[in-house]
């Protein structure tokens, strides 16, 4: 029976040894995804002031904060109003509209029906601001409580 024993002894050893030195091949894939995050502070409302010229104007900051986005991408903010930046009194019965002129970090808005980019912010976790100035084109012609709803549109966009 010793003999027996021995044999088996050194059969459970040699299918260790057979399972140890065994080689498997196989891959990890290590991943994880960020989407852009960023957070835009747009004025809710901006009030104009009379100038010399007797026009109105007034310069309020767009401000981008913690902007984080893929490479080559920027952060574009684009302005758009129905009225084509015309703004009308609260009379419902009035026909006049005192155009004004939207000026961003590019320049006036060209594209008044469809708007036009304002600001293009990058990746930075630093605080970014942009003035962004609203200006009649003339002095009104009538008194009145003038007023018109600009939209805002912030989209990530890739560099060229």
């Amino acid at each position: 029976m010793k003999k027996v024993f021995k044999g088996l002894s050194v059969a459970l050893a040699t299918a260790a040894l057979g399972v140890a030195t065994t080689a498997y091949a196989d891959n990890t894939d290590v991943e994880f995804n960020i989407e852009p995050t960023y957070t835009v502070t747009i004025p809710p409302k901006v009030t104009l002031e009379k100038t010399r010229s007797g026009a109105y104007s007034k310069t309020e900051p767009i401000i981008a904060e913690d902007v984080f986005l893929r490479e080559n991408q920027k952060l574009v903010v684009s302005v758009g109003s129905k009225s084509a930046f015309r703004m009308r009194t609260q009379n419902p019965a009035s026909t006049y509209r005192l155009p004004y002129t939207v000026y961003g970090q590019n320049g006036p808005i060209k594209n008044k029906r469809l708007g036009g980019v304002v600001a293009t912010f990058v990746t930075s976790p630093r605080k970014q601001r942009v003035p962004i100035t609203y200006t009649t084109d003339e002095a009104p012609k009538y008194a009145g409580s003038y007023s018109d709803t600009v939209v805002f549109t912030i989209t990530p966009f890739e560099l060229p």
